[in-house]
C-alpha cells in the first residue's frame, strides 16, 4: 500500500515539473491570433451585364452606388449595352452580322475614381438615335468574364405574345454560352409598365409609343403590367435557358398602386423610370446578384447625379428620405416575395 503511495507522489512531482518548465527564458511567450479571412463573397468580383436598351439603364444606373452603400466590402464590375428601343429580334439579327451598334458603358472600382463615379462609355456614340463607332455584342462579351447576364424586351411589346420569338432569344443565348468561357447566369429582366398620366404619356415627339400603349393595353397599366406577367410566365420561365427573373416591373407597379407614389414621382417621361424609381429597380437586381430574398433596409441616403445616358438631362443629386426609402423598402421587399402579384386596390 505504502508502495503504491510512493509512487503516486512522485508523479504528482514529476507532471508539476513538467508544467513549470519553460523551453527558453529568452524567447518571448507568442499567442497564435486567427488569420484575417474574407467570405467568399468579399474575395470574388462579381460581374454583371446587362443587354438591352434605355429601360437596361434605367435600372442599372444606380446599382453600383447601391453595391456602395449596401456592401461596400463587395467588387464588382457592372456593363450594359444600349441601343435606343432595342428589341430581341434586332438583338439576334446583329449577332449574326456583328453590327457594332452598341453603346457599351462599365463602371468598377477604378473607373468610378477616374469618372467622379461616373459610368464609362467604353465604345460608342449616339448621334441622331443612331451609334458610331459602336461595340458588337462578341466585343461586349469578350471584355470581361461576365458571371451573370440579363436580357429584356422593348418596354411596349414586353406584355405582347409575339414579344418573346424562341429562335431569336435561342440565337442571342447561344452566342452569350458560346463566346464566354464559362456559361454565366443568364436572367430576365421583367420591364415595367407605361404610366397613365396623360401629361408623361403624350411626351412631345413619343406619339408612337403613346399608341402602341392604347392599342395594345387600353392606356392603363394595370391591364399591361397583367400581360407583361402572362408573357413572362408564358415564356421565360418554361424556358431552361433562364436562371431567374428580375420583377422590376412588379415593384414599380407595387409602389404605384400600393404605396400610392404618383406617376410623375416614378416615371420622368412616357416610360422611362425618374431618379427614386431606378433605385427601386437597382436594389431589385441588388437582391438577385447577392442572393437575398429581403432587405432590412434601405442605406443608400443619395443617389447623385450619374450620367447614363448621356442624352438625358438630370436635375441633380437626390435626397433619398425617410419617405422615399419607406416606399423603396416595402416595393422591393414585396417584389421579392410576391414576383408576379401586385394586389388589387
Amino acid at each position: 500500500m505504502k508502495r503504491k503511495i510512493a509512487l503516486l507522489l512522485a508523479m504528482v512531482m514529476i507532471l508539476g515539473m513538467l508544467a513549470g518548465c519553460k523551453t527558453n527564458d529568452d524567447t518571448p511567450e507568442t499567442t497564435t491570433e486567427p488569420a484575417a479571412t474574407q467570405s467568399p463573397e468579399e474575395q470574388e468580383v462579381l460581374k454583371f451585364l446587362c443587354i438591352g436598351n434605355s429601360h437596361g439603364l434605367d435600372a442599372t444606373a444606380a446599382l453600383y452606388e447601391v453595391f456602395r452603400a449596401e456592401a461596400p466590402e463587395k467588387k464588382v464590375v457592372l456593363g450594359a449595352m444600349y441601343y435606343q428601343g432595342c428589341r430581341l429580334d434586332q438583338h439576334a439579327s446583329w449577332i449574326r452580322e456583328e453590327k457594332p451598334n452598341y453603346m457599351y458603358y462599365k463602371i468598377d472600382e477604378e473607373l468610378y475614381k477616374k469618372t467622379s463615379g461616373n459610368w464609362k462609355v467604353m465604345l460608342g456614340k449616339e448621334v441622331n438615335l443612331e451609334i458610331e463607332s459602336g461595340a458588337t455584342m462578341t466585343y461586349v462579351l469578350q471584355d470581361e468574364q461576365w458571371d451573370v447576364v440579363s436580357l429584356q424586351q422593348m418596354n411596349t411589346r414586353t406584355g405582347l405574345a409575339d414579344g418573346y420569338p424562341a429562335e431569336d432569344i435561342k440565337t442571342i443565348v447561344d452566342h452569350i454560352n458560346n463566346t464566354l468561357e464559362v456559361k454565366p447566369e443568364i436572367g430576365w429582366q421583367m420591364i415595367w409598365t407605361n404610366p397613365d398620366d396623360e401629361s408623361l404619356v403624350s411626351t412631345a415627339g413619343w406619339s408612337s409609343w403613346r399608341n402602341d400603349y392604347v392599342a395594345d393595353y387600353q392606356l392603363n397599366q394595370d391591364v399591361m403590367y397583367k400581360a407583361i406577367v402572362e408573357q413572362v410566365k408564358k415564356n421565360i420561365l418554361t424556358n431552361d435557358a433562364f436562371s431567374f427573373v428580375v420583377p422590376a416591373a412588379t415593384a414599380i407597379h407595387y409602389a404605384g398602386e400600393v404605396c400610392g407614389v404618383p406617376d410623375t414621382e416614378l416615371f420622368r417621361d412616357y416610360t422611362h423610370l425618374s431618379m427614386t424609381a431606378r433605385v427601386i429597380a437597382a436594389y431589385m437586381w441588388y437582391a438577385q446578384l447577392m442572393g437575398l430574398d429581403h432587405i432590412d433596409e434601405i442605406k443608400l441616403d443619395v443617389y447623385p447625379k450619374i450620367l447614363v445616358p448621356t442624352k438625358f438631362k438630370y436635375l441633380g443629386d437626390v435626397e433619398l428620405t425617410a419617405e422615399i426609402k419607406d416606399y423603396i423598402l416595402k416595393s422591393v421587399n414585396h417584389a421579392l416575395a410576391n414576383p408576379y402579384e401586385v394586389p388589387a386596390q
